[in-house]
């Protein structure tokens, strides 16, 4: 075997590792970003507010989260409000599993 066919060799063993090794990163990434979340979407529950309702108690009677406050965040996110004070007659979506 000559030495150009020995080097050239090398070369290419050398940029296919790199590009290999790349693809692989690439590929980990985005395996491991897809499987990130637990669900693709949200169920909510439509709730039509009563006299004597306030959010954390929906959320604490409808929720299946421990963690009420994450869900009162949601909740607040999800319907445009700008704080926890609902009305009577007012109609909201309450996640049900986050």
């Amino acid at each position: 075997m000559s030495r150009t066919f020995l080097k050239s060799n090398l070369k290419f063993l050398k940029y296919f590792s790199i590009f290999l090794g790349i693809a692989l990163l690439i590929f980990a990434l985005f395996f491991n970003f897809s499987f990130t979340n637990k669900h693709t979407y949200i169920d909510y529950q439509r709730v039509v507010v009563r006299e004597g309702d306030t959010l954390w108690s929906l959320v604490k009677k409808l929720s299946n989260e421990i963690n009420t406050q994450i869900v009162v965040e949601e909740t607040i996110k999800f319907n445009n409000l700008n704080n926890t004070y609902i009305q009577p007659g007012q109609v909201i979506y309450i996640p049900l599993d986050l």
